[in-house]
């Protein structure tokens, strides 16, 4: 996750880098091998998901933009890719075909801050933006088949 300010999934809370005290006190989750591409356009949702699944054991590669998540694409293998609708360069469900290419078997999550009147079919969860993030979280767990509880 990029640098600078950090979100604790626990909390909810944004904390600048050492303002409250030794974040390394702090328990998380062991990884759990687990790769998710994050595709957003908005800085504090990257940082804020990106936290979240880091903090459930997952490794997680963050990409700002249309462009960036595409670049990234032949480059890594991913359990799930979580793409914004409406990107500032494109829109996320235009990448659906190309992530299909390169990782078949990645879940992959569509996520909008405003409902969407026509559903992607290729799409394999989609999910508005304004669910609590443990909502997403386990929802996000169920399609990739994780015991929950």
């Amino acid at each position: 996750i990029e640098a600078g300010v950090r979100f604790l999934a626990r909390d909810h809370v944004a904390l600048a880098e050492g303002s409250m005290g030794d974040e390394s006190a702090i328990a998380r989750a062991p990884s759990n091998g687990r790769r998710i591409l994050l595709v957003d356009d908005s800085e504090i949702f990257r940082l804020t998901m990106g936290a979240i699944l880091e903090d459930s054991g997952y490794q997680v590669t963050v990409a700002g933009s249309f462009a960036e998540g595409g670049a990234l694409l032949g480059t890594m293998t991913s359990d799930a890719v979580i793409l914004d609708l409406e990107l500032g360069d494109g829109y996320g469900v235009d990448l659906i075909p190309a992530i299909r290419a390169a990782m078949p078997n990645a879940v992959i999550v569509v996520m909008s801050g405003e409902d969407m009147k026509a559903l992607p079919d290729n799409a394999d969860l989609v999910l508005l933006k304004t669910l609590d993030p443990t909502s997403v979280l386990v929802k996000l767990e169920r399609a990739l088949g994780v015991p929950i509880g």
